[in-house]
């Protein structure tokens, strides 16, 4: 066997005469074999644990394996006896106390004079390492982040099942392609310059880009990375961002859009103050001019206009901000509609048409822009039920409500109502999507596409005019939404018309308003009426005025914020001694975290800036006991 000397013991054995070679075998840390073509072992330097040299020397290899894995080692023999190849094979080895070994076998054949007669098996335990793989192979394969070795020329070497199930793309698709085709365009530019770092030997924390998926949308990734020195291979750990990036985004938004409404809210109330002295003052004036003066009075028209637009505009901001008391009217909901139309083409694309069917309804007592605010979200809602086109008809109509409608909502009352239905020929709903319809941030729209309150405000503004809402629907059947809405009873106009009728002879009206020219204007509105007033800078003179004149005063009109002591706050402290005395609130601004529950349904709000037409009307009704 070439540098060795062959001498038989009693086993077979063979010594290795070669002291090189004598001193590698036993130096060795793993296990050398030599076997003759049956597999009887020749010459073995160590054993596995539990066995010793001695007691192995002269046996079948076969012997100390299981059938399996013996089977296994002869394929692997015969295969280097037939080819004279090198070859490998693994193989368990389990110890007397049960403990289960791994041996990686490298086999070459032993030639003499070119024929293969025996082979040398180079065993080495790696237990500890095939431990450490597998253990390595689950982590990467059971993480949820995105575990990835990109290559030099940018191709995946590896990719985990993270980034399969991120992206969509298989394993296959993804190592095919250059990963930095998957890049969004706008991200590309700073993705090359963390590859320039990664070149320097830099390491790469917390860098964000868009990669896209196989459904064509694109996966917000935050990376951690490194490179190999010797490989030049990328090892990168990706986390999947893209909700947790637009939530962030959202709660952004939100925080500047209250920054904002809150300035907006400010710049209303003071805004309305001024307005309200020059719609007042106008009213003054258009008494006192001369109708021979054509001029003049155009030009007080053009002030007057102007005014009302100031007017619109505060309204707007007050709207954007959510500090809009609600402030019913009498409304014809029909006129109401037909100037909403023009709003309602310009959201409905034309591939959708809109048919309005008035009927012949009474008038309805409501907020104009809340009401607004219901017709534009379901027509909306609808428009997103019909992609491909369709129809949205408006109807309305007038009928009358005592039923289990009516029982099922307590705050509504039997009798007359305005219906105005918005019907599409949509998608529809399911049962159980129409059981959840209603509630605040139930949406079945894509990420990203809704909100979930179109349909929970349209209740809310329903159930605060004290009318009802219902929905019916199916699949591909389209949607129908009813909106009822109390007709104002004749009644009720006329016990107002009785509230006008009453004398005012020298009522007296406490009046507590910190702005000096509100305050000027209302005193000559209210002294222009018949009334006797007392006025007051702010909450806590208005309280002194009374403790001298509470039994004369018939109404106290107190402006919502004022230094020291507001509108809300004294209101309190003058029920506590006069249960009985109405109270008018006036308000250009509402700040909704400093004034939280002031508002119950029974306070009259009077919003800034008002005709004087309106504040008579308010205070004639809250005199009369139609408000308190």
């Amino acid at each position: 066997m070439g540098n060795r000397a062959r001498s038989e013991g009693e086993h077979g054995v063979v010594e290795i005469a070669d002291p090189l070679l004598r001193s590698i075998a036993e130096s060795s840390p793993d296990s050398i074999m030599l076997l003759d073509l049956e597999g009887n072992i020749r010459f073995i330097n160590r054993t596995a644990p539990g066995l010793t040299v001695a007691g192995v020397l002269g046996t079948s290899v076969y012997d100390y394996a299981s059938p399996e894995a013996a089977a296994v080692a002869r394929a692997c023999y015969e295969r280097v006896i037939a080819s004279g190849e090198p070859d490998y094979y693994e193989t368990p080895y389990v110890d007397d106390a049960g403990v289960t070994y791994i041996w990686e076998a490298r086999v070459s054949a032993v030639r003499r004079g070119g024929k293969v007669e025996g082979l040398v098996v180079i065993a080495t335990d790696v237990t500890e390492r095939r431990a450490a793989q597998v253990d390595r192979d689950r982590f990467f394969d059971l993480s949820v982040d995105i575990l990835i070795v990109i290559g030099p020329d940018n191709h995946a070497r590896r990719v985990n099942a993270a980034a399969t199930r991120i992206l969509g793309w298989s394993t296959a698709e993804i190592s095919a392609q250059s990963l930095l085709d998957l890049i969004h365009p706008d991200d590309m530019a700073a993705t090359r310059e963390q590859h320039a770092r990664l070149a320097r030997g830099e390491r790469v924390i917390d860098f964000q880009n868009r990669w896209r998926s196989k459904d064509g949308d694109y996966r917000t990734i935050e990376w951690r990375a490194v490179v190999d020195d010797q490989t030049e291979h990328v090892h990168a750990v990706g986390r999947d961002v893209t909700e947790q990036r637009l939530i962030a985004e959202q709660l952004q938004q939100t925080q500047k859009m209250e920054v904002v409404g809150h300035l907006a809210g400010g710049v209303a109330h003071d805004f309305n103050n001024l307005m309200l002295a020059l719609s007042v003052n106008a009213e003054f004036l258009d008494e006192l001019l001369p109708r021979s003066d054509p001029r003049a009075r155009t030009y007080l028209a053009e002030i007057q206009r102007a005014a009302e637009r100031a007017e619109a505009l505060t309204t707007q901001l007050l709207a954007f901000s959510r500090q809009q008391p609600h402030d019913p009217r009498p409304l014809c909901l029909n006129d109401l509609l037909r100037d909403l139309s023009r709003l309602l083409k310009r959201l409905i694309p034309e591939n959708i048409e809109i048919h309005l069917d008035c009927g012949d309804i009474g008038t309805v007592c409501g907020d104009k822009t809340q009401i607004e605010q219901i017709v534009v979200n379901l027509c909306v809602n609808a428009r997103d039920a019909m992609p491909r086109g369709g129809h949205i008809r408006i109807e309305t109509r007038e009928t009358i409500l005592d039923g289990p409608l009516v029982e099922g909502q307590p705050w509504a009352r039997p009798g007359r109502y305005a219906q105005l239905s918005v019907i599409d020929t949509g998608a529809g709903m399911s049962d159980e999507v129409r059981a959840h319809a209603f509630e605040p941030f139930f949406t079945t729209k894509p990420t990203g596409q809704g909100t979930g309150l179109g349909l929970a405000t349209v209740y809310g503004v329903v159930r605060k005019h004290e009318g009802l809402v219902r929905l019916s629907s199916a699949p591909d059947e389209g949607t129908t939404v009813e909106v009822y809405l109390p007709v104002l009873e004749s009644a009720q106009q006329s016990k107002a018309d009785g509230a006008r009728a009453a004398s005012t002879e020298r009522q007296v009206i406490l009046v507590a308003e910190d702005d000096a020219q509100v305050r000027s204007v209302v005193i000559h509105l209210l002294e222009r009426a018949g009334y006797a007033v007392l006025a007051a800078a702010d909450g806590h003179e208005a309280l002194e005025l009374l403790d001298q004149h509470g039994d004369r005063v018939a109404l106290a009109i107190l402006d919502v914020v004022m230094p020291g002591l507001s509108g809300p706050d004294t209101r309190t402290q003058i029920l506590a001694t006069y249960p009985d005395l109405p109270v008018v609130l006036t308000s250009g601004y509402s700040d909704p975290s400093r004034l939280a529950g002031a508002f119950p349904d029974h306070i009259t709000v009077l919003n800034k800036p008002y005709r004087s037409d309106a504040l008579l009307r308010v205070v004639r009704q809250a005199i009369a006991g139609d408000a308190g």
